[in-house]
C-alpha cells in the first residue's frame, strides 16, 4: 500500500502504534517555524498538540475556510461572514521546527540535562529552550466532579473495620494460622 493510500484510509482516525512520535519536542505554547509547504518561513504558536495523529495545530498556520452548514453555530467573536470563517488545520510534526530565541529561525533540537533536569538544547548555538507555561483555558474542564457512582470522601475515610465483630470460626482459624507460623 502507497503512503498517501494508507493516509487517506487513516483520515481522521489516529495512526498505528508504531508510526506514533514517541518522544515530543514541541509542547504546547512553543514558538514553531515552518520548514517547508506553502506557509513556509512562518512563525506561529503552537494552540493544541495531537499526539495520536502526529500533528499540532498553530495559530495562522495551514489556515482553510470552514463553510458553516445548517444549525451550525458560528465560532465565538466571529462576525457575520456569511456561509464560511476561516480556521487552522492540523500540520504534521516533520514539517515544523522550534524556534531558537537567540537567532528567532527554526533549529533542530537535542535533549540534554541541566541542574538535574531535562532540558531542550538548539544543536547549533547550544541555546537552552525553555518549556512554555501551561495555560488552560477551562480549569472546570481539567477538575474531577463527583459523578453519582463516586464515593464522597468523608464515607470512604469512615474506619469500618472492627475485629472484635468477625465471626467466631473466622477468628479462631486466624488464631490457629498465628499460632502455626509462630
Amino acid at each position: 500500500m502507497m503512503k498517501g493510500a494508507l493516509v487517506r484510509k487513516l483520515k481522521g482516525k489516529s495512526l498505528p502504534e508504531k508510526d506514533i512520535i514517541k518522544k515530543w519536542k514541541i509542547l504546547k505554547g512553543d514558538k514553531v517555524e515552518v520548514s517547508f509547504g506553502k506557509d513556509k518561513g512562518k512563525q506561529g504558536e503552537v494552540l493544541r498538540v495531537l499526539r495520536k495523529k502526529n500533528k499540532l495545530i498553530v495559530k495562522d498556520i495551514n489556515v482553510t475556510k470552514r463553510h458553516i452548514r445548517k444549525g451550525m453555530e458560528r465560532p465565538e467573536g466571529e462576525k457575520d461572514l456569511g456561509k464560511y470563517w476561516h480556521a487552522e488545520s492540523p500540520i504534521h510534526y516533520s514539517r515544523l521546527a522550534l524556534v531558537d530565541p537567540s537567532t528567532g529561525r527554526g533549529c533542530k533540537v537535542t535533549w540534554g540535562e541541566q541542574d538535574g533536569e531535562k532540558v531542550r538544547i538548539a544543536k547549533k548555538t547550544r541555546t537552552i529552550i525553555p518549556k512554555p507555561a501551561v495555560k488552560y483555558t477551562n480549569p472546570e474542564k481539567r477538575a474531577s466532579l463527583p459523578g453519582p457512582k463516586d464515593t464522597l470522601s468523608d464515607v470512604a475515610q469512615k474506619a469500618t473495620f472492627d475485629p472484635n465483630t468477625l465471626n467466631p470460626l473466622l477468628l479462631a482459624s486466624l488464631e490457629h494460622k498465628q499460632r502455626h507460623l509462630e
